[in-house]
């Protein structure tokens, strides 16, 4: 069969011009390879994937025209070179050529096992976070390196490159063709613009880059029908998204009406009637608490880990925050802002639903806000942000520095001991224990401080320290546990602590540890624990109500019975109704609002589009009707655009300078 084939080639060679077979070689290699790799795809998403024969037949088809893009843009450069470079330049240069056709096996092969591997872990074609990771080389190295088997897999693929060379030398398919080729400048520019006129006319017809009403709300099917290039090239493109450019709209008057109205629920009194400006001077008649606030931000932890919060309390792998929920606070339903720790931080800090594009957090200008570490600041608190990694990692020191913390990283000279570290840093008991250290410092000074704190241990590669668990490494569950002991001894500490008996603490989570499901904004895959903790300060309860990491500030300041301008979009979660409420789900692209009262998610989508499902708000979240076009006159429609639209237009208008309007926060960013 080989020789068959092999043989056709040598035939086809001399049909074309040297260049153009060369490229039409490699282009179908490439085809090949992209091919492949949506197989293995389909097969690792299992019962997520439709197997009907029509919708497999369009994904494939739409499949082979993304693939045909990207093909056509991978070898553009080469197609240029070898239009214009004298063939002469050529000859006798045949390691050079073999060289060159091993590393073009060599990069198709990394890529389809770059893809794969970041398919088993996000269940995405390669997007925002792909682009992050590059610009982050160390730490996603090294994490990589202790995740898998990196040597072993880099020889197989250096082999198997080096094999298809070999086959071309030996068949003479592609370099001895190249040399001994005598095309005239004329037809190598022919070739040329045929070439180019060819992938002009292709990339009109590419496909967009959301394919989800194509598949029927299938987010993984419509993943896997693109090319892993064009959605790194398009995440490389979409940035930071302009609302109004891409997104449903209302004008901007009508928009800073319905927004007040809806945060006039939350209490406080308006300072201004410009267009978006929500500051509103929130008081209590109450005398204002000085309590220590330690927040304690978990890694990946979702709700489905715990017992308290959908998990079954015999299987639990959280028993530590279990035992503490019974003493707290507890929000059952609440959803993350997105599907990174920078949007959890962003939602934390800010009290916003997620803008489209990437994070504030790692945007240019990310100091100054309207923040909590802003608030705590103003009102004497020392701010300290502890994190066991190296804090740059996107962006978050530049962000925690410019909004009033103390950063404090596995850099830092205070950061002692370390007993244990992965790729992204120590292990959570050492973490822990420098924030134990921090906060006998603060209490020692005199001064009532605020400590957020960011874990590392829930992550890839699930590593921790040896003989503390009767527990495998590597191993996701097992790396919960570990989190989750280092909590309960943390806490043990912490009990006979003289600063204990004021101190509030708060535990969640930034997101979930997956989002991958048939719908774009699976609910649950966003659910998370949030916990209010000490039994001196607060009376144990369950809020029920659907919330939102936007929500935390401002019901941390409520209990604190504190006076203060507020620009948050959150609310006191403790005035939402039971069986009310909203959350914002979203990735940077799909913005989701979920009404606690209906079940109803709406999803605004860049085109311009929403749609609406509806889901089962208990627990596992079960989505009971497919996603459908949302009706312009839908009232929750209307809401989830006002609260999107808002928070964009006021950012820009930070950016811009455009309002004379700005909190105080806001105002230290000019």
């Amino acid at each position: 069969m080989s020789q068959t084939i092999f043989y056709l080639c040598q035939k086809l060679s001399k049909k074309f011009p040297g260049g153009l077979l060369g490229l039409i070689l490699l282009g179908g290699a490439a085809l090949l390879s992209f091919f492949l790799t949506r197989v293995a795809i389909a097969l690792l998403s299992g019962g997520e994937w439709e197997r009907s024969l029509p919708l497999l037949l369009l994904t494939f088809a739409v499949g082979a025209l993304s693939d045909l893009v990207a093909a056509g843009w991978m070898f553009a450069p080469l197609a240029l070179l070898l239009a214009l470079v004298p063939r002469r330049w050529t000859k006798g240069r045949r390691l050079l050529c073999l060289g060159a056709l091993a590393l073009h096996f060599f990069l198709l092969l990394f890529l389809a096992t770059a893809e794969l591997l970041f398919w088993d872990e996000f269940h995405s074609r390669l997007n925002f976070i792909a682009v992050d990771y590059l610009a982050y080389t160390t730490e996603v190295t090294a994490n990589i390196w202790q995740s898998y088997p990196v040597g072993k897999v880099l020889l197989a693929i250096l082999l198997l490159a080096l094999g298809a060379a070999w086959l071309c030398q030996r068949y003479s398919l592609l370099y001895r063709r190249w040399e001994e080729a005598q095309d005239s400048c004329r037809k190598g520019l022919i070739a040329l613009g045929i070439y180019l006129f060819a992938l002009g006319a292709l990339t009109l017809l590419a496909p967009p880059g959301d394919l989800t009403r194509l598949f029927r709300g299938n987010h993984i099917q419509a993943e896997a029908a693109g090319n892993g290039l064009l959605s790194l090239a398009r995440a490389f493109y979409h940035n930071s998204l302009k609302y109004e450019q891409f997104y449903l709209t209302m004008p901007r008057q009508e928009n800073s009406q319905a927004l007040r109205e809806e945060l006039a629920a939350d209490g406080g009194e308006f300072l201004s009637g410009q267009c978006l400006d929500i500051r509103r001077a929130l008081a209590s008649p109450r005398e204002e608490k000085q309590w220590n606030v330690v927040l304690i931000l978990e890694e990946s932890l979702s709700a489905a880990f715990t017992g308290c919060l959908g998990g079954k309390p015999d299987k639990t792998f959280t028993p530590n925050l279990d035992a503490l929920a019974q003493e707290g606070m507890l929000w059952t339903r609440c959803f993350a802002s997105g599907t990174r720790t920078v949007r959890g931080l962003e939602a934390i800090q800010l009290s916003i639903p997620p803008t489209p594009g990437q994070s504030l957090v790692k945007r240019p200008h990310p100091e100054g806000y309207f923040s909590l570490g802003h608030l705590f600041r103003q009102k004497g608190y020392a701010n300290t942000f502890l994190y066991g990694g190296d804090s740059r990692f996107d962006g978050m020191k530049a962000f925690f520095q410019g909004n009033g913390y103390e950063v404090q990283d596995a850099r830092s000279p205070l950061s002692q001991p370390k007993t244990f570290s992965n790729a992204w840093g120590a292990c959570d008991q050492d973490l822990l224990q420098w924030a134990l250290d921090d906060a006998d410092r603060r209490h020692s000074q005199g001064t009532p401080f605020h400590q957020f704190i960011l874990t590392t241990s829930n992550h890839r590669p699930y590593t921790f320290p040896q003989g503390v668990l009767d527990a495998p490494q590597f191993r996701r569950f097992a790396a919960v546990e570990y989190s989750d002991f280092a909590l309960g001894e943390y806490f043990r500490k912490a009990r006979e602590k003289p600063w204990f008996a004021n101190t509030l603490f708060i535990l969640l989570a930034d997101h979930c540890h997956s989002t991958s499901g048939r719908a774009a904004l699976p609910l649950d895959k966003y659910h998370i624990p949030v916990l209010f903790y000490n039994p001196l300060l607060l009376p144990p309860s369950r809020i029920q109500a659907v919330c939102s990491q936007i929500d935390l500030a401002p019901t941390l300041f409520s209990l604190m019975d504190w006076d203060y301008e507020s620009s948050f979009l959150g609310m006191d979660v403790r005035r939402l109704p039971p069986n009310g409420g909203r959350a914002f789900p979203g990735t940077f692209q799909h913005l989701g609002f979920l009404d606690g009262a209906t079940g109803k998610l709406i999803t605004l989508y860049p085109g311009r589009r929403a749609e609406v499902s509806q889901w089962d708000l208990s627990v596992p979240f079960v989505q009971v009707q497919e996603a459908r076009p949302a009706e312009k006159g839908d009232a929750l429609l209307r809401r989830a655009i006002l609260f999107y639209q808002g928070t964009s237009l006021r950012h820009q208008m930070l950016l811009d300078r455009w309002g004379t309007f700005a909190s105080p926060g806001e105002e230290s960013g000019k």
